[in-house]
């Protein structure tokens, strides 16, 4: 299948085995999602359920979910809840992977806790283009941020005592300030991959 984006085309990937199509009006993976990617691709003894916030194509979501544990793959934009799916279909894993579409947190059970929550937020500044399914997968507000604080002033509420969170920054918005365990430099900016946990959530605040 060819999809066609602004000034290019692009088919559908081969990664890790994972035959992967890329949809229309979904974010197409870069750097960004292969450093997220490779920085959870080797975990091991993960606990169901784990939560992908974010969930685009479904690319990690399909490496979780390969595990053998329960996936929540979540994201605000149809298309992209409506590509997971369809990807983990293609992939034998739809019956590890639940899609869902919602802001954030808002359609998740209350009382449910992950294990293991693994995030790629938009992170760039809003610089006045119209926003769209598509934008919106890489604006993350007026200072690029904004999507990163709600996402962190509420994630405690859904991450078990003992679990982790595996959060993708760029040095032009990053708010963490903690030493990262991965980091990618690309043209103007450093991509960083932070490992973080309920303690740490703590001194964030």
């Amino acid at each position: 299948m060819l999809i066609y984006y602004k000034h290019f085309v692009v088919k559908g990937l081969e990664i890790d085995g994972f035959k992967i199509e890329l949809c229309e009006n979904t974010y197409i993976p870069s750097d960004d999602t292969y450093l997220l990617y490779d920085s959870i691709k080797s975990l091991e003894k993960i606990g169901s359920p784990v939560l992908e916030m974010g969930c685009g194509i479904g690319l990690i979501s399909l490496k979780l979910a390969s595990k053998n544990v329960r996936v929540v793959s979540v994201d605000i934009n149809p298309y992209a809840v409506k590509c997971t799916y369809h990807n983990a279909r293609r992939n034998n894993l739809d019956k590890n992977i639940d899609a869902i579409c919602c802001n954030m947190f808002d359609a998740l059970r209350e009382g449910i806790r992950f294990n293991l929550i693994v995030f790629n937020p938009p992170y760039l500044p809003y610089n006045g283009e119209r926003l769209d399914n598509y934008s919106r997968a890489y604006i993350g507000g007026l200072n690029g941020s904004e999507i990163t604080k709600f996402f962190l002033k509420d994630v405690h509420k859904y991450l078990d005592d003992n679990g982790l969170i595996y959060l993708l920054q760029s040095s032009i918005s990053d708010i963490i300030r903690k030493k990262p365990i991965r980091v990618k430099k690309i043209f103007f900016e450093e991509l960083r991959i932070y490992k973080l946990n309920k303690h740490i959530l703590k001194t964030l605040k």
